[in-house]
């Protein structure tokens, strides 16, 4: 159908570059977001992660450092 009358068939409103259109920014924009979504939850949740381990493991190295009165934890 649209070989036979190609006036009917119209793309979508980011490939018809109308650029001043409040519908293709809105389309442009959500397109965004739905491109850097994922890389923000997977940045958030590797920072978490990352953030409990060194917590875990600086909490394990406080806990084996005896402290000297008049020292501080680095024996300086």
């Amino acid at each position: 159908m649209t070989m036979l009358a190609p006036g009917i068939a119209q793309a979508c409103a980011v490939c018809m570059d109308a650029s001043d259109d409040p519908i293709s920014q809105g389309l442009r924009w959500s397109l965004g977001f739905m491109i850097t979504m994922p890389f923000t939850v997977a940045g958030t949740i590797a920072g978490i992660l990352l953030y409990s381990r060194r917590r875990r493991v600086r909490t394990r190295l406080d806990k084996n450092v005896r402290v000297t009165p008049g020292l501080d934890r680095k024996g300086e």
